[in-house]
């Protein structure tokens, strides 16, 4: 099987409680959860648990 014991990643963009939540969950599934975040203190939230990484970015902003 290709990638066998491989993690996949998954990328949520934006979000709060609910980002955190399914970025947990992904977590005790398997997959390598990155979340993507404008707003610096909800990226600080997110963080907080040490299990997501997070990234302090404005996913709409094109430069």
């Amino acid at each position: 099987m290709e990638n066998a014991g491989m993690k996949k990643p998954v990328l949520i963009v934006g979000g709060r409680s609910k980002a955190k939540m399914l970025a947990l969950s992904l977590k005790e599934k398997g997959f390598l959860p990155v979340v993507l975040n404008r707003d610096f203190h909800q990226c600080e939230y997110l963080a907080e648990t040490g299990a997501i990484k997070v990234i302090h970015a404005d996913v709409t902003y094109p430069g």
